[in-house]
């Protein structure tokens, strides 16, 4: 692992946002429970590149987008009506971003998950 960061937005949002998260079945709201993971690989252009000019990049892209998207930085809480429905706030939290760098490509990556769940 190289870097863990934390994600905020490019600037404060202005007015706290409250959506109430409404799943219906099959799914149900546990599936809301729990982390959304998302793999970026990259291959480097060159030997010398370390790949943070690239993390910076993703970095800004993703603190932009939680701008546009201010729900994507909020958390997830019981409502205040106390009927336990799941609603999310806009508090401007962020998101996880984990930078790591392996020797094998993806192919040999998924593989390796592939395994694991055999």
């Amino acid at each position: 692992i190289e870097a863990l960061l934390s994600v905020t937005p490019y600037e404060l949002i202005d007015q706290r946002l409250v959506r109430r998260v409404l799943a219906m079945d099959p799914v149900g709201s546990g599936i809301f429970r729990r982390c959304l993971h998302v793999l970026l690989y990259y291959k480097n252009v060159s030997e010398e590149d370390s790949g943070s000019l690239f993390a910076g990049w993703a970095k800004e892209s993703l603190a932009r987008a939680l701008c546009e998207q201010p729900l994507l930085s909020g958390r997830l809480r019981r409502g205040e009506d106390g009927d336990g429905e799941l609603e999310i706030v806009s508090n401007d939290s962020g998101a996880r971003l984990v930078e790591a760098q392996m020797d094998i490509t993806l192919s040999e990556f998924l593989e390796l998950k592939e395994k694991e769940e055999a």
